[in-house]
Order: C-alpha cells, then sequence, then structure tokens
C-alpha cells in the first residue's frame, strides 16, 4: 500500500465544501476501521500468548511429574530449544512452581 500520492496532473483542484466533506469522512471512515483492526488484533494476540504461556508451563509440569530433568532433557522432550525454555524456567522457580537444584528441575510436591 503506497505512503503517499503524488498528483501530476491537475496543478489545481476544485471541490466544493460537501464533496471535500464527504471524502475526508470515507478517509476518517477507513482509518477508524483500521484502528479497531488493530486494537483487536492486539487483544488476539495477548490472548494467545496467554494461552501458549500457559500451554508451556502444563507442558513442563506435566514432564516433571514423570520425572526430575535437567534443561537439555526438557528441551528434547518438550520441543522447545534450550534458548527459549531457560527463561520460562526461571520465571516457574521465582513463581515457585518448580524446583531447581543441582542441574535438576522437578516439580513441587
Amino acid at each position: 500500500m503506497p505512503s503517499s500520492v503524488e498528483i501530476l496532473d491537475p496543478e489545481k483542484l476544485n471541490f466544493n465544501s460537501n464533496e471535500f466533506a464527504g471524502l475526508i469522512n470515507d478517509l476518517l471512515a477507513k482509518l477508524h476501521q483500521m484502528t479497531l483492526k488493530v486494537v483487536q488484533n492486539n487483544i488476539e494476540k495477548k490472548s494467545l500468548k496467554k494461552n501458549m504461556l500457559n500451554m508451556l508451563k502444563n507442558t513442563v509440569m506435566i514432564l516433571l511429574s514423570i520425572k526430575s530433568m535437567q534443561l537439555e532433557q526438557i528441551s528434547k522432550s518438550s520441543g522447545i530449544n534450550e534458548k527459549d525454555l531457560k527463561p520460562l524456567l526461571d520465571s516457574m522457580v521465582k513463581e515457585n512452581i518448580i524446583n531447581f537444584k543441582e542441574g535438576l528441575y522437578s516439580l513441587k510436591k
């Protein structure tokens, strides 16, 4: 979508006020529609991120309910790479959901 418009010819345009007001109102209506879509998309994105985080936490808790694991094991079993998994595990330790001791993560009992 172009970010600007250049009118080459004619150099001068004449509009009556009703026509011009109509054009501006149409433009504002489109802008309003786009703003609503952006807001709706942001709400959906926030909801999806929250749900994905909960699903990831549940995956980790299910894995750790089977046995205590190292980061590498959790990564391999969950399919989440270690770089992305480590911050999640750190937050779960901080939230007191799981334990981390001697390189092993375990579920709080």
